[in-house]
Protein backbone atom coordinates (compact mmCIF):
# COMPACT_ATOMS: atom_id res chain seq x y z
CA UNK A 1 0.00 0.00 0.00
CA UNK A 2 1.62 3.17 -0.90
CA UNK A 3 -1.28 6.14 0.08
CA UNK A 4 -4.00 4.97 3.00
CA UNK A 5 -4.52 7.09 6.22
CA UNK A 6 -7.05 6.76 8.86
CA UNK A 7 -7.32 10.48 9.39
CA UNK A 8 -8.32 12.85 7.04
CA UNK A 9 -6.11 15.67 8.69
CA UNK A 10 -2.22 14.72 8.32
CA UNK A 11 0.64 17.25 8.93
CA UNK A 12 2.27 15.78 5.44
CA UNK A 13 0.07 15.21 2.86
CA UNK A 14 0.89 12.50 0.45
CA UNK A 15 0.40 12.67 -3.24
CA UNK A 16 -2.80 11.56 -4.96
CA UNK A 17 -2.48 8.23 -6.36
CA UNK A 18 -3.71 7.16 -9.68
CA UNK A 19 -5.72 3.69 -9.85
CA UNK A 20 -7.19 1.84 -12.50
CA UNK A 21 -10.36 0.44 -12.91
CA UNK A 22 -13.53 -0.24 -14.92
CA UNK A 23 -15.87 2.84 -15.24
CA UNK A 24 -19.30 1.44 -13.86
CA UNK A 25 -21.49 3.35 -16.09
CA UNK A 26 -19.29 2.71 -19.38
CA UNK A 27 -17.65 -0.62 -18.83
CA UNK A 28 -14.58 0.79 -20.14
CA UNK A 29 -10.81 1.30 -18.68
CA UNK A 30 -10.85 4.26 -16.43
CA UNK A 31 -7.89 5.83 -14.54
CA UNK A 32 -8.65 8.35 -11.93
CA UNK A 33 -6.39 9.78 -9.00
CA UNK A 34 -7.52 9.38 -5.76
CA UNK A 35 -6.25 11.27 -2.56
CA UNK A 36 -5.43 10.14 0.90
CA UNK A 37 -8.64 11.83 2.34
CA UNK A 38 -10.84 9.68 -0.04
CA UNK A 39 -9.38 6.56 1.66
CA UNK A 40 -10.06 7.88 5.11
CA UNK A 41 -13.81 8.67 4.40
CA UNK A 42 -13.95 5.69 3.15
CA UNK A 43 -12.60 3.30 6.10
CA UNK A 44 -13.93 5.94 8.37
CA UNK A 45 -17.16 3.49 9.44
CA UNK A 46 -15.10 0.10 9.25
CA UNK A 47 -12.40 1.52 11.84
CA UNK A 48 -15.53 3.12 13.92
CA UNK A 49 -16.90 -0.31 14.12
CA UNK A 50 -13.25 -2.03 15.14
CA UNK A 51 -13.12 0.83 18.01
CA UNK A 52 -16.44 -0.16 19.26
CA UNK A 53 -15.84 -3.68 19.33
CA UNK A 54 -12.58 -2.81 21.09
CA UNK A 55 -14.33 -0.93 23.77
CA UNK A 56 -16.96 -3.27 24.21
CA UNK A 57 -14.27 -6.49 24.58
CA UNK A 58 -12.55 -3.79 27.13
CA UNK A 59 -15.63 -2.88 29.26
CA UNK A 60 -15.67 -6.97 29.56
CA UNK A 61 -11.85 -7.62 30.63
CA UNK A 62 -11.39 -7.90 33.96
CA UNK A 63 -9.70 -4.43 35.82
CA UNK A 64 -6.21 -5.81 36.20
CA UNK A 65 -5.85 -7.45 32.62
CA UNK A 66 -7.23 -4.13 31.05
CA UNK A 67 -5.26 -1.67 33.15
CA UNK A 68 -1.84 -3.68 31.37
CA UNK A 69 -3.65 -3.68 27.36
CA UNK A 70 -4.20 0.48 28.44
CA UNK A 71 0.08 0.85 29.06
CA UNK A 72 0.60 -0.86 25.74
Amino acid sequence: MEIGSAIEELEVEPEDMDVQGRDLITGKPKEIAISYKEIARALDKSILRIEDAIMETLSQTPPELAADIYKT
